[in-house]
């Protein structure tokens, strides 16, 4: 019997025996396989975790930009255009 006392420990050795199966739709399976045929992922797994990462990445900026709306709501920020200024300044574009 396995024991799975981290989340590693569940990842590498757990997971393997409670893999799931399911039949993705036809468009969902066409779209990855064009991922794989780039060459840039090895399995439908690869694929799958990048786009749960692009996922996860939206929904934290999505939050933060609301986050950011509250705020300048409330009169904590500055106008888009000064933001926009700034972080143009800072990155080294020109102005």
């Amino acid at each position: 019997m396995l024991v799975c006392d981290s989340l590693e420990d569940w990842y590498n050795n757990c997971l393997e025996d409670q893999a799931m199966s399911y039949e993705f739709p036809p468009d969902i399976k066409q779209l990855i396989e064009q991922q794989l045929a780039t060459g840039i992922y090895a399995s439908e797994d690869q694929v799958l975790q990048a786009a749960l990462n692009v996922l996860s990445d939206y929904h934290a900026t999505v939050a933060d930009v609301k986050q950011g709306m509250g705020e300048y709501e409330q009169g904590r920020g500055q106008p888009l255009s000064q933001a926009m200024s700034d972080i143009r300044q800072q990155m080294g574009f020109a102005q």
